[in-house]
């Protein structure tokens, strides 16, 4: 039996009910809420294994609540997120992405689909999938130069100032810098840090490196773009 505890967040109650059949039918524990709010006391109250979040709530939307509410909450931070969108365009893909969702499901979709992206994301989260790779170096500190990065904090630093970066934007800058002077491709660094292996095409990944870049000023032009190849971050 899967005791695993899943949240549902979507304003439509038909959404709600199909996803939570579907779902406990597979052995999960569901709970269900239909905006922001409720979904936030509903993970005060008990923290599920996974969000299964829809991207057009009615209050403050799926992408502020997953960037604003989860990912910089401390305690909620490490929770999985699968977004659900009426949206195909890639601008929506990514957008949840940037974020910090883990995968996305587009509406309408199948049981088999959604069942699939959760145990995929569920195995990431806890170690077993490609995803958390990154996370799982032995090093607990990385240096190169003026630049330090600690995996348990999610903390960067730039001689003495500390640099904010999004989860993702660390995991892509770890990766770099753990494999500084080699080029890392494209395609390896969507499947280690997203475990995603087809969605190489879309721009999230460029505009990540854009913000580290941004972020780290003078410092980011270390990172060497090799087009349709991917990039290198310079010892």
């Amino acid at each position: 039996m899967n005791e695993k505890k899943i949240l549902v967040v979507d304003d439509e109650t038909d959404i709600r009910e199909v996803v939570k059949d579907i779902l406990e039918a597979k052995g999960f524990t569901v709970a269900a809420a239909e905006n922001a709010d409720e979904a936030f006391k509903a993970l005060k109250d008990a923290k599920p294994a996974l969000i299964i979040l829809d991207l057009n709530l009615p209050d403050i939307g799926g992408i502020e609540f997953c960037e604003k509410m989860l990912k910089k909450d401390k305690d909620l931070s490490s929770i999985p997120v699968i977004m659900l969108t009426v949206e195909s365009s890639e601008s929506f893909k990514v957008a949840g992405l940037e974020v910090g969702a883990d995968d996305y499901v587009t509406k309408p979709f199948n049981a088999r689909e959604l069942v699939a992206r959760v145990n995929a994301v569920l195995r990431r989260a806890e170690g077993g999938g490609k995803a958390k790779r990154v996370s799982a170096d032995t090093d607990k500190v990385i240096k190169s130069g003026n630049l330090k990065l600690e995996r348990e904090k999610y903390s960067v630093y730039l001689k003495d100032r500390q640099i904010e970066l999004k989860p993702k934007e660390f995991d892509v800058l770890w990766l770099l810098v753990s494999k500084k002077g080699r080029v890392v491709s494209r395609e390896m660094i969507m499947d280690e840090v997203w475990g995603i292996d087809d969605f190489t095409e879309s721009r999230t990944l460029d505009k990540h490196i854009k913000e580290i870049r941004r972020k780290l000023g003078t410092y980011g032009d270390k990172i060497i773009t090799y087009r349709n190849m991917g990039y290198k971050f310079e010892s």
